[in-house]
């Protein structure tokens, strides 16, 4: 499990409910690699440096989950009461997989820019 570590920039309605279904698949880009036996983590902050973060989601909390585990299909979420709070107008996220001995494999990273919320 080695392909190189895409980037993809994510945006988030604040206050609005986000979803976004990603598919870990082989650096051909249409083999998947199957997930059964992981479990993820994620975290949004203001930059890399930041020592505290505005968001984590993990399977075990439901911010994320791994729906077809045999295609590599991973649901991240967002609650739209959660991004309600956020003073950031952008940031950074990734998601990591980790398997069954603890080993993290970074799935996604990106930078994550948030639409603000005028009606609340």
């Amino acid at each position: 499990m080695t392909p190189e570590t895409p980037v993809v920039n994510l945006r988030v309605k604040q206050g609005s409910e986000f979803r976004w279904t990603y598919q870990y698949v082989e650096d051909d880009g249409v083999t998947p690699i199957p997930l059964s036996g992981f479990t993820a983590r994620a975290q949004v902050r203001e930059s890399v440096w930041s020592s505290d973060y505005v968001y984590e989601a993990t399977t075990e909390n439901g911010g994320l989950e791994i729906t077809d585990p045999a295609n590599g299909i991973v649901l991240f979420k967002i609650p739209g009461a959660e991004s309600t709070s956020w003073l950031i107008d952008k940031g950074v996220y990734d998601i990591e997989l980790v398997d069954g001995a603890s080993k993290p494999y970074r799935l996604v990273q990106g930078e994550i820019s948030i639409s603000r919320e005028v009606t609340r």
